[in-house]
């Protein structure tokens, strides 16, 4: 499976005090070859954040987390070839038939360059916020990513579940993709969820940049599809470069990209460079430089 490199837009409107940078980013990241446009996502922010599971929460409460969806449909717009992807974007905050539409009107708008990174959330705050239940909230993932697979593919719909039911329901317009808008997910692939990741993930999001943490997960997940009786081979990994610097201590694109073939050993099909980690001040210039020197590196990996 070829290596595809996706360019993350974290932190960069807030950096250049620029919603319009992240446009600036994708179309730069086109035009140098990167696969994908990623964006990430909060609805809301509380204040309660040393429930983040993953360590200590890395910005400020009022940091702005622009709607993925409302980007991605600006970044459509605006280029022609770069993938449109989140990592990840917190669907259980937003109902199943309302994100099927949205999303199978953006790949519809952009030719059939969507896919979906998703997440089940980790912040109590935020789903109080948006009048959603939080307890059950891994449940009605699963059962959400079920009902939009069916409202992607079928003419007519009826389900009945946990927390969807309804009969003959029409959502239209469908995807350009004829098998829906693959889906990865941003979930540990333990036990009791490696049965429906096998089922109805297209790919799996690690949320550690380790490759000695994430690689033996690859490979159980690997084993699981092959049990299964799914491809390994037709399922995308995606996680971030690790954050690698110089002598100096400074961030080094260059010594990040030494480790690609590290990374595609652990078993990742995508990785993601994240151009903030570079960047030293707010001229457009430095941008294209970073940008610019990720595709002359990504050509050297192959």
């Amino acid at each position: 499976m070829t290596i595809r490199f996706a360019v993350n837009t974290y932190g960069l409107a807030h950096h250049f005090d620029d919603p319009q940078a992240m446009i600036r980013t994708a179309q730069l990241a086109e035009r140098a070859g990167f696969a994908q446009f990623v964006i990430t996502d909060h609805v809301v922010m509380g204040e309660q954040t040393q429930q983040y599971p993953y360590g200590p929460w890395p910005t400020p409460l009022d940091f702005p987390w622009w709607e993925p969806l409302t980007v991605l449909t600006a970044v459509a717009a605006s280029t022609r070839t770069i993938g449109l992807t989140t990592g990840v974007l917190l669907s259980t905050l937003r109902p199943a038939a309302l994100l099927a539409k949205q999303a199978a009107t953006l790949d519809r708008l952009s030719g059939g360059r969507l896919e979906l990174g998703l997440g089940a959330g980790w912040q109590e705050a935020e789903f109080a916020a948006c009048r959603v239940e939080f307890k059950t909230r891994r449940r009605y993932f699963v059962e959400q990513i079920r009902v939009m697979k069916r409202l992607w593919t079928e003419r007519k719909v009826s389900f009945a579940g946990e927390f969807h039911a309804f009969e003959s329901i029409y959502c239209h317009p469908q995807p350009v993709q004829p098998q829906g808008i693959p889906i990865h997910v941003g979930i540990a692939p333990s036990e009791a969820n490696l049965p429906w990741i096998c089922e109805l993930a297209d790919g799996w999001l690690p949320i550690d940049d380790d490759p000695a943490v994430y690689g033996p997960l690859i490979a159980t997940i690997k084993l699981a599809l092959e049990r299964a009786g799914r491809d390994p081979a037709r399922f995308r990994f995606r996680a971030r470069f690790p954050y690698v610097t110089d002598a100096a201590g400074q961030p080094s694109l260059s010594a990040t990209f030494e480790r690609v073939p590290e990374l595609v050993r652990a078993g990742l099909t995508d990785i993601e460079v994240y151009p903030i980690l570079y960047l030293r001040s707010t001229a457009d210039s430095e941008l294209n430089d970073v940008i610019g020197r990720c595709a002359e590196l990504m050509r050297r990996s192959g």
